[in-house]
């Protein structure tokens, strides 16, 4: 798999919205954080918020994993209202999207 730089994190922010609302998600925040490296990759923190019902948050997971390869989920908390079942409500999700290494580490090898 071919990685990305870390560089065109507005882009990769904008495929994963457009993945969001094709699937019915109402996206509230998309927020990188600043990327890490190790020795091989780089990792990228983007938390996601939004609401939708279970159906399509199952959904976007299913096609996220399918779309895009170089992005895992790391953790997402499923918040339901008690008078509506059915509809989720301010679901944070933690990603990790992977990135080329930094090439400053990799000259200093």
């Amino acid at each position: 798999m071919q990685l990305e730089s870390a560089a065109a994190v507005n882009a990769r922010i904008g495929k994963l919205t457009d993945l969001a609302t094709r699937n019915d998600l109402k996206v509230d925040e998309v927020q990188p954080a600043e990327a890490s490296y190790g020795k091989d990759y780089g990792c990228v923190p983007i938390r996601l918020m939004g609401s939708g019902t279970y159906r399509t948050w199952t959904t976007f997971l299913h096609q996220l994993a399918q779309s895009f390869p170089d992005i895992s989920v790391d953790s997402f908390e499923l918040l339901v209202k008690a008078k509506r079942a059915q509809r989720a409500a301010g679901v944070p999700v933690n990603l990790v999207w992977y990135v080329r290494p930094d090439p400053s580490l990799a000259q200093a090898k």
